[in-house]
């Protein structure tokens, strides 16, 4: 429950008090909430990445540090990379629930969270009952990780090596969540 998309689900059906370690989990495993989605600092391509992590982040860690110093603080086992990632998560969920207040109290919670959604999604898309989607993978690890709730799926996959890159084609047909 504690990633935005569940807290925001969450929030649909009445809840209104969260306490979970999912943040600073993830974090301490380099994922950082992002208004893209997830974003995970292991990948190589954040070496040369001198941006913040979320450039509409208003934390010290998206002012302060870049990609590439977060991604060379995690690789090298050093503890400030697991401090700043629970604090850049941290952070993150606590603006995000502000604004959810807001919308609340101004009668626009399904609007907020739509649109939140949409973005947030674009990374880790959620797959409804009966939807069909192509999803272009770097590995089929992530798609075991997001879709670890799917009942049944069927997966098609061919696989291009393109300059040391490999690219999955994965189709997910989502017969019942029940």
């Amino acid at each position: 429950i504690g990633t935005p998309d569940f807290i925001l689900e969450a929030v649909s059906n009445g809840v209104d008090m969260f306490d979970c370690v999912l943040p600073t989990r993830n974090a301490r495993n380099g994922q950082y909430f992002t208004h893209d989605g997830p974003l995970s600092i292991k990948k190589e391509i954040y070496t040369h990445d001198f941006g913040p992590i979320d450039s509409e982040c208003n934390c010290k860690v998206c002012k302060e540090y870049s990609r590439a110093y977060l991604r060379h603080l995690f690789k090298n086992n050093e503890i400030l990379s697991s401090m700043l990632a629970s604090y850049h998560n941290l952070y993150f969920l606590h603006n995000m629930i502000k604004e959810v207040r807001q919308a609340i109290n101004e009668d626009r919670f399904e609007e907020y969270k739509t649109n939140f959604l949409k973005r947030y999604q674009l990374r880790n898309p959620i797959i409804n009952k009966g939807e069909t989607r192509t999803i272009y993978l770097k590995s089929l690890t992530h798609l075991c990780f997001s879709y670890t709730n799917i009942v049944e799926t069927k997966l098609n996959w061919s696989i291009n090596h393109s300059k040391n890159f490999c690219f999955s084609f994965v189709r997910v047909n989502v017969v019942s969540h029940d």
